[in-house]
């Protein structure tokens, strides 16, 4: 099989498993083609670029590896263009497909595929926890209108939304059960800020996460979380 679609956990966490493989493979850096959405999809031009790169042998590695970032947003052209690729690629060529929806896809592109899904990571570092705990502070304290337009930086893709959304809750929960003094502090501090309650707040991101998940607006989720508190 030459062609493998990554799914599940963040764009981040697929990225890094794209990474880890083609480390496990000795594809060098300079051996990798990387192709993301020109605005909002790949088209065909792109996927015509890519074949012709393709075919080029590799410069230090016995592979050349096609990293398609957001697989998702390929046009139907251009998802055929790629099936003849998936179909007959070149001996020396690996392609890798990473999306969070699969449901784009043609079920001819995904049958040519091994599929490995990603379990979601199960923590987040401390400085991811600490910037999104930083985040939740503002929300409480903002105004509706200051609100809006820091949710708007959140969601400025449906995968950033969909991985804050993650971060958010497993900050929430780590939160609700530790220990550590400045972690209560944060808990109290924001239970009586009046802005949200952490309860609601926790089944709010939950039914955003199902929502984002069925490719519901992702501005439109958070701002049903974050905008139908009243202001502090």
């Amino acid at each position: 099989m030459h062609a493998f679609l990554i799914t599940g956990a963040t764009k981040t966490g697929r990225l890094e498993e794209i990474d880890r493989l083609c480390t496990e493979l000795t594809i060098s850096r300079h051996d990798r083609i990387f192709i993301e959405p020109e605005t909002s999809s790949i088209g065909i031009a792109q996927v015509r670029t890519l074949e012709r790169r393709l075919v080029l042998k590799p410069y230090l590695s016995s592979s050349t590896a096609a990293i398609i970032h957001d697989a998702h947003s390929l046009t139907i052209e251009a998802q055929q263009a790629l099936l003849k690729t998936l179909e007959e690629p070149p001996t020396h060529s690996l392609i890798f497909l990473e999306t969070d929806n699969t449901s784009s896809l043609l079920p001819t592109i995904i049958s040519r595929c091994q599929l490995k899904h990603l379990a979601v990571h199960a923590r987040y570092s401390q400085k991811e926890i600490d910037s999104c705990l930083n985040i939740l502070k503002q929300l409480s304290a903002l105004s509706i209108g200051n609100r809006a337009r820091l949710i708007e930086n959140i969601a400025s893709s449906r995968d950033n939304a969909k991985q804050w959304a993650d971060l958010a809750l497993y900050t929430m929960h780590r939160i609700m059960l530790s220990e550590h003094r400045v972690h209560q502090s944060f808990f109290r501090a924001f239970q009586d800020s009046g802005a949200f309650k952490t309860a609601p707040l926790v089944r709010s991101l939950i039914i955003a996460q199902q929502q984002l998940a069925a490719n519901v607006y992702p501005m439109l989720v958070l701002d049903s979380v974050f905008l139908s508190s009243p202001s502090p």
